[in-house]
């Protein structure tokens, strides 16, 4: 374990919608909930409005949310780590730090300069507090600290018994079958 360093985790809120349709691509037109319409759509019949946020589910949302984060993270001076995609280091000052993030699930590992840096990265992207390590990605993490000698060994146990155990219950609900 490197002194002052945390693992946490953060959701970027309403991640797709974050990002903004290019005017680059091919317009996307969508059917608002009626229950959404303006006074002046009652007029018509199947209104149609054009669509300006990469809502989940349009074919480019996903990219259009990765490149998003990925531009916001390297103007705070982030480098792609290369052949593992959505992995980010930062090296400033003698200190580091790193993000992982998978689709809107953030891994923070750093210091001070990872809370410096995740208030500018705050300004741009919404997103909820940073958090220990817990639950993420449907697996329990646990942090266990050993020290040995003027070392401190540091492990992260995973445990995917409540997912497995969902699993389990969704697979005989469909089934019918029982599993021991």
């Amino acid at each position: 374990a490197v002194p002052g360093w945390k693992l946490r985790q953060s959701d970027c809120v309403r991640a797709y919608v974050q990002a903004k349709l290019p005017t680059d691509i091919p317009p996307t037109y969508i059917r608002l909930p009626k229950a959404w319409w303006p006074a002046h759509f009652h007029k018509f019949h199947d209104p149609v409005v054009p669509l300006k946020a990469a809502l989940y589910g349009h074919p480019k949302a996903g990219d259009l949310w990765h490149n998003m984060l990925m531009k916001v993270l390297v103007g705070e001076g982030f480098e792609p780590v290369e052949g593992w995609p959505s992995t980010y280091v930062l090296h400033k000052g003698g200190q580091s730090c790193s993000i992982v993030a998978y689709v809107d699930d953030l891994l923070i590992l750093g210091g001070t300069l990872a809370d410096k840096v995740l208030i500018e990265i705050r300004k741009q992207i919404e997103m909820e507090d940073p958090t220990p390590l817990g639950r993420y990605l449907g697996c329990g993490h646990t942090i266990v600290e050993a020290q040995r000698g003027v070392f401190t060994d540091t492990t992260c146990l995973s445990d995917m018994a409540d997912y497995f155990k969902s699993a389990c219950e969704i697979f005989m609900e469909e089934s019918g079958e029982t599993l021991k």
